[in-house]
């Protein structure tokens, strides 16, 4: 399970809705690995960043430095699909990296619009998490 912030669900969903018909997506943060409070855009540099996403790469280490000096914790990633569904891509697939991270994918056109993943690693893939959207 993964308990999110209303404000943050919201936030995603806005900037989802913002960047369409490109992707994007950032770095998730909280106070325990299940629990997000922060979501932290980073630019979206992809070639074709209206089917794909890649984060900028000065960008992640410097949101991942403001986690770190927060005494947070890096939960994971968050990136949308502008026409849905809100479950991992081939492409999100074969690009995962991070074992043991959560990928939350926004798609403010499907339903549900919010769904979160745990990236097992390249063997199993993606677990799917029920998320709890907290006030």
């Amino acid at each position: 399970m993964i308990q999110i912030g209303h404000q943050v669900a919201d936030q995603l969903h806005h900037a989802a809705t913002a960047a369409a018909p490109a992707e994007c997506g950032g770095l998730l943060s909280g106070p325990t690995a299940d629990t997000i409070t922060t979501a932290t855009p980073v630019p979206n540099v992809a070639a074709e960043p209206q089917t794909r996403y890649e984060l900028e790469p000065a960008g992640v280490l410097a949101a991942l430095e403001a986690i770190d000096d927060a005494d947070a914790v890096h939960v994971g990633f968050y990136h949308s699909h502008p026409t849905g569904p809100a479950r991992p891509s081939a492409v999100d697939r074969a690009a995962a990296a991070w074992p043991q991270t959560v990928h939350l994918i926004c798609a403010p056109t499907a339903e549900p619009p919010l769904a979160a993943f745990r990236y097992i690693g390249a063997d199993v893939g993606f677990e799917q998490l029920r998320v709890t959207i907290a006030d």
